[in-house]
């Protein structure tokens, strides 16, 4: 409900996890606040940046070629088709008390698939307070494993051996940010 819908506010969101967990991570550097779309401008955009909505999922451009940066307008097209309420599922209704609103971050250097804007999610599953499960998600497929590595249903073929430890780092901390839940899922990249 109403409560609950601070954390799935992406900016909302960095501010807890910067608090909760201070240096200890690294939040994707936000470069500007979209408080109008027909504001934007060419010179905000950048290969190096992903345009996102706080309010919802999916509601992500990525910005792969100069030539797209170029077509501002397809850009904010499409930001105001997702300048809506974002209601993916009935049982989602924390997403109904997001006002739209979108933010221009620097694309995240992932380990799999460097500056892509397509990173690799780790997501850690925990019930009260303790992770139970992990699904590494790519491209549109999930591989899911228990903690211990075992896996549960694997779809796609990538080796996570030499990042362990930073994935311990992250199951340690997911376990910090989820504390105060009966259930969350916590997404990490790397």
């Amino acid at each position: 409900g109403r409560e609950h819908s601070i954390y799935v506010d992406k900016l909302k969101t960095k501010e807890i996890v910067k608090e909760i967990c201070g240096d200890e991570i690294e939040v994707p550097k936000v470069v500007k606040i979209i408080e109008n779309i027909d504001d934007l401008s060419k010179n905000d955009l950048s290969t190096s940046y992903i345009i996102k909505g706080s309010h919802g999922s999916k509601l992500n451009i990525n910005i792969k070629e100069e030539k797209e940066i170029e077509n501002i307008s397809e850009i904010k097209k499409r930001l105001h088709r997702y300048n809506r309420q974002y209601k993916p599922y009935k049982n989602e209704n924390q997403y109904n008390y997001l006002t739209p609103k979108f933010f221009i971050e620097e694309k995240i250097d992932d380990f799999y698939t460097g500056l892509s804007g397509e990173a690799t999610v780790f997501m850690i599953r925990c019930i009260y307070g303790k992770a139970v499960s992990i699904g590494v998600l790519h491209n549109k497929y999930m591989n899911n494993y228990y903690l211990d590595w075992t896996p549960i249903k694997i779809n796609i073929d990538i080796d996570l051996e030499e990042n362990k430890d930073e994935i311990n780092k992250m199951i340690s901390l997911s376990e910090k940010l989820s504390q105060f839940f009966e259930f969350v899922r916590v997404d990490f990249y790397l």
